[in-house]
């Protein structure tokens, strides 16, 4: 899954459109555990490409 075009944190938004779901969806399952957990980066808060990449990964088995 991996494109280089997309920075390597990503916000809420970018999460959401890459999952193919909506913005409370992602905070949802992030909030439960189902997402990776986010950051903290300069006050904002983000995934690392890498680790939403890798989720992708695992659910495809």
């Amino acid at each position: 899954m991996t494109d280089n075009t997309l920075p390597l944190l990503l916000r809420d938004t970018q999460v959401a459109h890459l999952l193919g779901i909506g913005r409370t969806t992602v905070w949802n399952r992030a909030n439960s555990g189902k997402l990776p957990k986010p950051i903290k980066w300069e006050g904002v808060t983000v995934w690392r490409r890498t680790e939403i990449e890798k989720f992708v990964e695992e659910l495809a088995g």
